[in-house]
């Protein structure tokens, strides 16, 4: 259990220092065309995998599963409309 934890305060790190380094040195286009690609795959996996339920918190009806995959995909708009908004303002927050 410890193991995971470890590795995750070391990849998470690694990982934002690798997306603060590589980000600065992008050209517009192509940081565009990560993130909608980036966008594109979220929403596939999300159409087809959420919203997922557990044992102890079943979703029981059919309208409560809509509900909730709409929420899904509005929030992954959400988080596109402003990655696009930072990246064509050229206000990266790196």
């Amino acid at each position: 259990m410890y193991k995971r934890q470890i590795l995750g305060m070391i990849m998470v790190p690694l990982l934002a220092k690798t997306a603060e380094f590589a980000a600065v040195r992008m050209t517009q286009p192509l940081l565009l065309s990560l993130v909608l690609i980036g966008a594109f795959i979220s929403l596939l996996i999300i159409y087809f995998l959420a919203p997922v339920d557990s044992a102890a918190k079943p979703i029981t009806n059919e309208q409560e599963r809509r509900r909730f995959k709409q929420l899904s995909l509005a929030l992954v708009f959400l988080f596109l409309v402003g990655q696009i908004t930072f990246i064509l303002l050229d206000r990266s927050p790196v």
